[in-house]
C-alpha cells in the first residue's frame, strides 16, 4: 500500500498542491545554484509566484463563502448565503493585498518576509475555517503540509539569496 503524505486528502488536490511547490523550489535553486545574474530574477519570480498563490488561497475562502460551506442551507434564490459576511469575504481579499504589497516593497528581503507573514496568516485562517466547519475536513491537513513547505522555500530564499 503506497504511503501518502496527507492521508484523507483527495489525490488530485494533494498531487496538484505538491506540484504547485515546484516554482518555489525551482526559483530557489536558480537563485542559489545558477551562476551569473539570474539570482535577482529568480528572487522576483519566487515573490511573484508567492503573491499569486496567496491570492489563490484567498479565492478558496471566497469560494467556500459563496457555496455556503459550513452554514445552514439557504433556499435556491438570488439571495447571498449567510456565509457571505463582510468578515469572511474581507478575509478572503486580504491575501491578495498582502501579495501585492510584497511586490511593491523596495527590498526583496522585505517582500519575502511579508509573503512569509501572509502564508502564516492564511494558515491561521484555514485553521479557523476548519474549526468552524466552513472548510472540508481534508483541507487543513493539505494546507498545513503545503504551507510548511512554502515557508521553508521562502525562508531558504531569505537566508541564501545573494546580497543585492
Amino acid at each position: 500500500m503506497p504511503v501518502r503524505p496527507a492521508p484523507g486528502v483527495p489525490a488530485p488536490a494533494l498531487w496538484l498542491g505538491l506540484a504547485g511547490l515546484i516554482p518555489f523550489y525551482g526559483c530557489l535553486a536558480a537563485a542559489v545554484l545558477v551562476p551569473g545574474g539570474l539570482a535577482p530574477i529568480a528572487v522576483q519570480a519566487q515573490m511573484g509566484y508567492g503573491a499569486v498563490i496567496l491570492s489563490f488561497l484567498g479565492g478558496v475562502h471566497w469560494g467556500l463563502a459563496m457555496t455556503g460551506a459550513g452554514v445552514a442551507a439557504v433556499p435556491a434564490t438570488d439571495a447571498a448565503p449567510a456565509s457571505m459576511s463582510w468578515t469572511r469575504l474581507g478575509w478572503s481579499v486580504l491575501p491578495s493585498l498582502i501579495g501585492w504589497a510584497a511586490l511593491l516593497l523596495p527590498r526583496p528581503g522585505a517582500g519575502l518576509g511579508l509573503l512569509t507573514i501572509g502564508f502564516i496568516l492564511m494558515l491561521a485562517g484555514d485553521m479557523r475555517a476548519a474549526a468552524a466547519g466552513t472548510a472540508p475536513r481534508w483541507y487543513l491537513p493539505l494546507r498545513r503540509l503545503l504551507t510548511a513547505l512554502v515557508l521553508v522555500a521562502l525562508t531558504l530564499m531569505l537566508l541564501l539569496m545573494p546580497p543585492a
